[in-house]
This record gives C-alpha cells, structure tokens and sequence, in this order.
C-alpha cells in the first residue's frame, strides 16, 4: 500500500512544486500506523502537509480532518488562536479525533501548536487547563457546524486513543492539577467523570497540592467524589495540617465540615493548632478554637500552641489563646514557660500579653533562672522594664546566686545596671563567692557600671 504526503502550498513563499513522500508498508492501514511510519522517515506532520491516505476509513478521514482544520487555519492566518478554540470548545469533532489521534501517535509535536506549554505537556494538559463546555456568547466559527464535544466526551477521546489522563507534566502535575491552577472546575468535573485518578500522586496527590494552595471549591469537588481526608502523613501532618500551615482558612472550614479529628498530630507530634500558630494564622486559629481544638494539646517535646505563639512573637494569637482557656505557666522539656519563651526570644508584645493575663513573673527553668535574668542577659531592655513594674521577684537568684543586677555587672551593661537599680535590685546583694554587683563590675574593668552602682 503506498500513503503520499503532499506539501500544501496555502501560503505564499512556499515551495513553488509540491514535494511527494511515498513509503510502502504492510501494516494494517490506519493513521496511528501510518504516523509511527512517517516518524521513522523523519517526517512530522506540519500543517503544511496533507496526507492522502487510500483506502479512506473512518480514523483516517478523522486526521485529514485535522490537517484540513489547520490548512485551513493557515489560510485565514490564525492557527493558534484555531486550535485553542479547537481544543476549548471541541467545535470540530472530526478535527480533535484526528488531533488526538496524532497526539497519541506521538509524530505530532503538541507544543509548537500551543505557546504555552510547558515541558511533559500533553494534550491532555492543555484541555485540562483551558477547555470548557459553553462557547462565550458571540462566538462564531463557520468551520464546522457540528455539534460540539462536550468537555467530558473530549477528556474520554482522548483517553480511548491511548493519552493518559494521569501522566505528569516536568514540574510533576497531573492535569487534574493542571486545571485546579488555573481555577477550571469544569475540567476537574469532567476528568473525574472520565476516570482520572484523583487519589495518588508522583510527588503530591490533587487532594494535598489542594489544600497547600488554597483550593477550597477543589477540595470539596475532591471530598465529594469519595477522597478520603483523614489519613496522615508522617512528613506533612494531614490535609488539615497543611492548610492550617499555609493559612487556607476557607479549605480547613472545607475539611472541619466532614467527620475529621480536629487534633491528629502528624510529626513531632504537631497539630493542626500548633500549626497556625506558629505560622501565624489568626484566622486559622480562630476557626480551629472554634470547631474545638485542644488548646492545650501537646507536641513530642511538651509544647503547647501558647508556647509557639510566645516563641514566635504572635501577640495576637497569645491573647486568643488566653482567653480560650489556654494553660498560662505549663511548662515544656525543658521547664520553659510561655513567659520564659517570649522573654528568651525578646517579643516584648508577647510579654505584655502574658504579664497581663498574670502568669506567673518567678517562674523559674530548669537552671533557676528567671525572666528577669534572661531579659537582661539577652539586652532586652523593654522586657526588663516590663518584669520591674510585675510581680516578679527582683532579687532572685540563680547560678552561683546572682542576682539579674550581677549579670548586667558582669556584662558591663550600664543601662541596665541603673535600670534595675532604680526598679529596686539589691546592689549589695553578693553571690556565693562573696562579690557584689560593684566587685563584679571593677574586676572586668567596667568602669561605667561602677559609677552607675556608685551614684
């Protein structure tokens, strides 16, 4: 059987004879055969070329259809904007059957036919990320006057032509994905009608890559084809977890609608609360506190959400704590308090919140040292003014029994010397080895903190 592929002349500036390729075969006559052939040539269809094809069947009048489609494209000067609307609409049904049936073959290269696909794109990509089942109005094309495919008829053709559904793109997303980042349910709809698979994934399933980009209207359509929600992963926690991270808070409302347990712990035995709150969510937290959220609920090392929000300085999100009847002098592993946290980490906001809530100023790590030793031996003057005006006790001890003037002393800090000082330190308190804060002052040569001392 010989098959011709002729080179169209439908633009001017062309080859000015037509050029003939003929090849024998005695393979079965269809346009997939007929492709893989024209490949081991070197000879990939362009829109330029016709294929004659005899006998005709009905696959074989499907992919001139297509090469007719884009000839005549060429012609009117807008082949691009003709195969999107191809590959949108389905407006040709003719004409996407034998696209498809190329496409497949893998002798058409889909990305010069689409400017923005991206590496690994299929067709199937690029249906999953612009196609739709409504033309707008006003629009008109007097190519076909077939009755178009709908969105699901076309995802299944391309199926049943052997386009996987499921095959990721370079940057590892299935086209399910595709269409959920470009915000088209309609594609999502119709690949689950199709048969995507919508419950694994190479690197993340839809259902997660979801809920880390804030898809709410996805991850209902997802939980309402039967995903399940609950399982946990020991990397990123559960869905929850991972919208609770990013601040989703429309998808974790999403999630807190379904039977799900507001307080599984993922790794290190993080909740989705601990989450928010590191992260700063308010209106996460919020919404967790709301739906019942174990406030006081810990992680591996005896953390709880109060002392996240202390360490990372989230004020706002201490206060809602509090009054949601968080524990205010639980202490972690390492007898660290909220207020120790918030001190140690300098968040002098986070400080005031606590102070004001009236946890307890003396409370003491596992070396005795209070929050006013840590906020003078980190600088953090704000905070030492704020201990002063508390309960605390001025004149504990810690280390070698120093007081918070001693360290100042020793560090030659002569701001924070007069500071306590005239909060009401004891300057003549001495340590265990007889020194006070002036002897502590004159052996290392700080001259400054003994004149503060003196006066």
């Amino acid at each position: 059987m010989t098959y011709s592929l002729r080179r169209v002349h439908s633009e001017p500036g062309l080859l000015s004879q037509p050029t003939d390729y003929a090849l024998t075969t005695r393979t079965q006559v269809n346009p997939l055969n007929v492709a893989r052939e024209f490949k081991q040539l070197g000879l990939f269809i362009d829109p330029r070329f016709r294929i004659d094809l005899v006998p005709r069947s009905q696959q074989e009048r499907h992919v001139q259809a297509f090469i007719d489609f884009t000839r005549d494209a060429l012609r009117r000067g807008g082949l691009y904007d003709a195969i999107n609307r191809l590959v949108m609409f389905g407006q040709h049904r003719d004409a996407f059957l034998g696209l498809a049936a190329l496409c497949s073959a893998r002798v058409l290269p889909w990305t010069p036919y689409w400017p923005t696909a991206g590496d690994g794109d299929t067709l199937v990509h690029a249906l999953a990320q612009v196609g739709c089942d409504v033309a707008p109005q006003g629009f008109n094309d007097d190519v076909s006057a077939q009755k178009p495919f709908t969105l699901k008829e076309r995802f299944e053709t391309l199926r049943d032509a052997g386009l996987s559904l499921d095959e990721p793109d370079a940057d590892h997303c299935v086209p399910f994905i595709v269409a959920a980042q470009t915000n088209n349910i309609a594609a999502q709809e119709a690949l689950i009608a199709a048969g995507a698979n919508v419950r694994t994934g190479e690197r993340v399933t839809p259902l997660t890559w979801a809920a880390e980009n804030g898809k709410a209207d996805t991850v209902r359509l997802l939980i309402k084809a039967g995903v399940e929600i609950e399982p946990t992963n020991e990397n990123s926690g559960s869905v929850l977890h991972i919208a609770a991270r990013h601040g989703h808070v429309d998808v974790a409302r999403v999630l807190l609608d379904q039977p799900i347990n507001i307080d599984a712990k993922g790794r290190s035995g993080l909740t989705a609360l601990h989450m928010a709150t590191r992260k700063g969510h308010t209106q996460t937290v919020r919404l967790l506190l709301e739906k019942g959220a174990d406030v006081n609920a810990l992680d591996s090392f005896g953390i709880s959400a109060l002392h996240f929000a202390a360490t990372y300085g989230r004020a706002d999100i201490a206060a809602l704590l509090l009054a949601n009847n968080a524990k205010k002098d639980v202490a972690d592993e390492e007898r660290l308090t909220a207020l120790l946290r918030a001190t140690l980490a300098g968040h002098a906001d986070v400080v005031r919140v606590l102070l004001d809530a009236k946890v307890e100023a003396n409370a003491t790590n596992r070396w005795g040292v209070t929050a006013l030793h840590m906020a003078v031996e980190e600088g953090h003057t704000e905070i030492v003014e704020l201990l002063l005006n508390s309960s605390i006790n001025k004149n504990a001890t810690a280390h070698l029994n120093r007081t918070a003037l001693h360290i100042a002393a020793l560090e030659g800090r002569a701001d924070l010397v007069r500071l306590l000082v005239q909060g009401g330190v004891d300057k003549n308190l001495a340590d265990s080895q007889g020194h006070t804060a002036s002897n502590l002052a004159t052996q290392n040569g700080h001259i400054d903190v003994v004149h503060a001392l003196e006066n």
